[in-house]
């Protein structure tokens, strides 16, 4: 196994296997042996940064939340006009189902895998899902969509309904492993922008 220069190089590559292990195979799937071996971490450095598996999960949300929906932050500074925004954000997420890199939401598939653990991880989940929805609403509400102003105040119902559609969308894709669902994904998203602009 190789050793890390540092604490926090050692813990960032835990975080950074755990991205790809839990994300790919499953949290529930995931053993710490199995997590060790891949990262070359030894048993005592993990536990110097992590009390158990759990609390790698725990760092995993927030991982997941700066990279997934962080890369949606990046895009919604990019793209003034909500329609470049869901163009580029569905072709993102068909360009990497096609080379299989999307699997899913990590929210959704993590939260699924835990359901025995609600307790734990409830929280984090709900504040982290909260967080995404309040940050898609403070975009629409600056947002144009193919050149109009928003005409309803309501950026939360917009946000929720935007985040049902893909939530339902991507479980559908991933369920019946067909990427029409995530093709429709777009004009779906399209069609409730309408109703608010």
């Amino acid at each position: 196994m190789k050793k890390w220069t540092s604490s926090e190089e050692t813990k960032e590559r835990i975080v950074q296997e755990a991205l790809h292990l839990f994300y790919v195979q499953g949290y529930s799937n995931t053993g710490i042996n199995q997590l060790l071996e891949e990262s070359g971490v030894f048993r005592k450095s993990f536990y110097t940064h992590f009390s158990g598996k759990e609390e790698l999960g725990m760092e995993y949300l927030w991982a997941q939340d700066k990279s997934y929906i962080g890369y949606m932050r990046s895009m919604m500074g990019k793209y003034p006009d909500a329609q470049d925004f869901i163009q580029a954000w569905c072709a993102m997420l068909l360009r990497n189902s096609r080379t299989k890199k999307f699997i899913g939401c990590p929210f959704s598939n993590f939260a699924s895998q835990t359901l025995d653990q609600t307790e734990y991880f409830g929280k984090n989940l709900n504040e982290i899902m909260n967080n995404w929805k309040n940050e898609l609403a403070d975009y629409f509400s600056i947002a144009s969509f193919r050149g109009k102003p928003l005409q309803s105040k309501d950026t939360q119902d917009l946000a929720i309904r935007f985040l049902t559609c893909y939530e339902g969308l991507v479980q559908l894709y991933i369920t019946m492993k067909e990427s029409k669902y995530l093709t429709r994904l777009e004009k779906d998203l399209e069609k409730i922008l309408e109703e608010y602009y």
